[in-house]
């Protein structure tokens, strides 16, 4: 059985090449991982990874097993920034699916709907306003009921 430690290194490539049958194995032993930050200095998890090279099936693989979805690296980016920065579509929509906080600055006050715009996306700019709508037009009703 190898350590936590090493098994964590495993599944931060895993995540980062998309090996699904890799990040499986490394999370049998050791569940917990999924909630691991790299400590290598860029405070990264599996999750922003993953998100930041569009593996959908490690994100799902790694959201089952508690990762936090609104994680911060070193530079306040979440796996939702790291999703839009790269243009991945599909891990964004899995993120907000999953209740991913959109509205998270980073330490350059830049939320992810603003690295949308950076990269000229429509799609995913549309994606994060219709759920930022969405969000607060559910406060809003919950205010109401009070």
């Amino acid at each position: 059985m190898v350590s936590e430690e090493e098994a964590f290194d495993d599944l931060l490539y895993a995540a980062r090449s998309g090996d699904l049958e890799d990040a499986i194995h490394c999370l049998k032993d050791n569940p917990d991982i999924a909630k691991y930050k790299s400590e290598s200095g860029s405070g990264a998890t599996p999750l922003h990874y993953a998100a930041a090279n569009g593996h959908v099936e490690i994100m799902r693989l790694l959201i089952g097993h508690g990762a936090d979805l609104n994680a911060v690296n070193e530079y306040g980016n979440t796996a939702l920034h790291f999703a839009a920065i790269n243009e991945k579509v599909d891990a964004v929509e899995l993120l907000l699916k999953n209740k991913a906080d959109a509205a998270l600055s980073n330490e350059f006050n830049r939320n992810p709907f603003d690295e949308a715009v950076a990269k000229n996306n429509g799609r995913i700019r549309h994606l994060l306003m219709t759920h930022v709508e969405q969000n607060q037009k559910a406060n809003v009703e919950d205010l109401e009921k009070e």
